[in-house]
């Protein structure tokens, strides 16, 4: 019997996504699934034959989340699948309407959205409280109508009473050695790749290599164009570069020719349980991490494989790299040490992934 065909669908999300593409569907199509990726900005196949079909969707966001879910959810029923995996809360109204029509529906809930809308900056307090319950709402209700729901990490996970933690854990594969410079190798630079905001730790970074003779290096996507000027304002000494959004093998190399790898995420309610893909590309490339000091984050790197700060205190932060900086053996044991830990505790779920989409599959949800 053929497996089933498989659509995902993410109004908000690149085309290849790092969980997304490159963990899930490419996962998935290696068993023998026949994937297909609904998406907003790219149509063709990859060399594996994942599909993926561009939907053209409204620019305006808020046009956006009111009409997304329609013109996804038409296009799903075409294509006539078995399974249909959601990965936006904006999209859970076309997974009821999906499940209303006896579809097979799972819900991926890459982070706990209710808490990390509260901290958006950009929106007043009665916006973001009244956004958060409408997320946890329709969250909720996914968690009773449809058939699993996948979590990026166990408290997530938690919240749902068919939640699978399904974690943001790192592919080996994805960190080849012939990527990654050895420690007494590389250059005077630490890195922060990710997405760029002022809660992800933007200002503390660029002014705590200020009088360190050290350069930072930044790679992902700006909340908001207007952050590059800032990082420019900011940059006194032009000792900060902003390398835009780069490819996987790009990341690699950046992370892995890094002196230390930079997480200093403000202690937000969705940050303080966050497990950040970031945190463990940096331990698995075996760059030693200078990270904020929550208690999860201690549990997850080991206290001997990271150095813990108060993210927004300079001073302590600037200790930490000239600290780095000056002891290179213990940055290389200390990078080494992370890189084990993550090898034996942390990759990403695969068979779990693949366990699950059996039962699925053979449970009688079909």
């Amino acid at each position: 019997m053929a497996l089933p065909r498989i659509c995902m669908i993410t109004s908000v999300h690149k085309h290849d996504d790092i969980r997304i593409y490159h963990k899930e569907a490419k996962a998935l199509k290696k068993a023998g699934y026949d994937v297909t990726v609904l998406c907003q900005d790219y149509q063709g196949n990859d060399e594996s034959g994942v599909h993926f079909c561009r939907i053209a969707l409204p620019p305006s966001r808020v046009k956006r989340i009111a009409q997304a879910w329609q013109l996804m959810a038409q296009k799903a029923m075409e294509l006539n699948c078995q399974i249909y995996h959601i990965h936006d809360p904006e999209l859970l109204p076309a997974a009821f309407w999906l499940k209303d029509r006896g579809k097979t529906v799972v819900y991926d809930a890459h982070e706990d959205t209710p808490r990390q809308l509260l901290a958006k900056p950009y929106w007043n307090f009665m916006v973001r409280k009244t956004a958060s319950k409408a997320v946890e709402w329709m969250e909720n209700r996914a968690g009773s109508r449809l058939d699993k729901v996948f979590a990026a990490t166990s408290s997530i996970a938690k919240r749902y009473k068919n939640g699978v933690p399904i974690e943001n854990f790192p592919q080996l594969e994805e960190f080849p050695p012939d990527l990654l410079t050895p420690y007494e190798k590389r250059p005077c630079q630490v890195c922060y790749v990710g997405a760029i905001t002022e809660n992800r730790g933007l200002t503390a970074m660029v002014q705590s290599v200020q009088n360190v003779p050290v350069r930072l290096s930044l790679a992902g996507a700006l909340e908001f164009p207007s952050l590059a000027q800032k990082i420019k304002q900011l940059d006194k000494e032009e000792k900060v570069q902003y390398k835009g959004v780069l490819n996987r093998a790009e990341t690699v190399q950046l992370i892995g020719g890094s002196r230390a790898g930079l997480l200093l995420l403000k202690p937000t309610p969705s940050y303080i349980q966050s497990y950040p893909i970031k945190l463990f590309e940096y331990l698995l490339a075996a760059t030693p991490v200078i990270l904020s000091d929550f208690l999860l984050w201690r549990e997850i790197v080991g206290k001997e494989n990271g150095i813990f700060v108060p993210p927004e205190d300079t001073a302590k932060i600037k200790a930490a790299l000239e600290y780095l900086l000056a002891h290179p053996q213990e940055g290389k044991q200390m990078g080494l040490a992370g890189q084990k830990r993550v090898k034996e505790r942390f990759l990403f779920p695969e068979k779990r992934l693949l366990c699950q989409y059996q039962e699925l599959w053979k449970g009688g949800a079909l």
